[in-house]
């Protein structure tokens, strides 16, 4: 008669350690496997474990002890990933600022603060077209951190996200540096088929301006193509929240020079910071 292989007792330490962060259900489901235990038994072993170790809750059942507020960040729901200006200190482009942007599909808590991260943390939603899309993880990878695992978007996706919500970017003029710097190495692919995913008109002639105005390349005609059917009949102003597009040609000066000028390949009234820069790539 064949006897039932013993089953190793459960190291909640030695667990705890390997989950930077992690859910009570995903303890209690470790603690019970293979045995008959509680999910009371598995939250007061939980308990006896706070404080040890760093070992602290977060927010929502959640628990880590972890101080990368990257890492936690991306552990906040099952799809969560680092987004936006935060992706690009993710990728070594900017210095963290202790607010850290994230997004997902699920239902999102709102921004809480962690103090031994040092870090604020704001949930950003998911534009609506990507929404009405399956998930299909289309410009999320996954880095290492001091070796754990951190979701954040690309750097290709991270220029259009930020390019399609300028207010969680960075600066117009730093964003440009990033782009003089990398957008010769960057997927210009992956950059318009994400674009495109997010169906918007606006966020279309805004990357394609940025693709055709780089000093060291020009777009594919499949590119500029792809983007200008998002082309409007009358020119609309880089900045949406200037909501008269003829008021921004008129001569509101400042030193001398008009808020905007006219860009005629996109259609678009650029800021001045754009005006100079299109001139030098020329």
């Amino acid at each position: 008669m064949s006897r039932k292989k013993a089953t190793a007792p459960f190291d909640a330490a030695e667990w705890i350690a390997a989950h930077p962060v992690f859910t009570v259900a995903d303890f209690a489901e470790a603690h019970g496997r293979g045995r008959k235990r509680s999910h009371v038994s598995a939250l007061s072993l939980l308990r006896y474990h706070l404080g040890k170790n760093g070992l602290r809750q977060v927010h929502r059942g959640r628990y880590t002890t972890t101080t990368d507020p990257y890492v936690l960040a991306s552990h906040l729901a099952p799809d969560a990933a680092v987004a936006y200006l935060s992706a690009f200190a993710v990728h070594d482009l900017v210095d963290d600022e202790g607010l850290v942007t994230w997004t997902s599909r699920q239902r999102t808590p709102k921004r809480f603060s962690d103090r031994p991260s040092g870090a604020t943390f704001i949930p950003a939603w998911i534009p609506e077209a990507l929404q009405r899309r399956a998930d299909d993880g289309f410009g999320v990878q996954t880095l290492l951190r001091d070796g754990q695992p951190v979701r954040v978007t690309t750097m290709e996706r991270t220029f259009v996200d930020v390019l399609d919500r300028p207010r969680l970017g960075p600066e117009l003029p730093t964003l440009w540096r990033f782009w003089l710097e990398h957008g010769r190495t960057l997927d210009h692919d992956a950059m318009v088929r994400h674009t495109l995913r997010l169906d918007s008109a606006i966020t279309a002639l805004r990357v394609g301006f940025f693709l055709s105005t780089h000093p060291e390349f020009r777009p594919t005609t499949r590119h500029v193509e792809a983007l200008q059917r998002f082309r409007p009949a009358t020119p609309v102003p880089w900045d949406r929240s200037d909501r008269d597009p003829a008021a921004a040609l008129e001569p509101r000066r400042k030193r001398g020079e008009p808020t905007y000028s006219y860009d005629q390949p996109w259609n678009l009234l650029l800021p001045r910071f754009l005006v100079e820069r299109r001139a030098e790539s020329r």
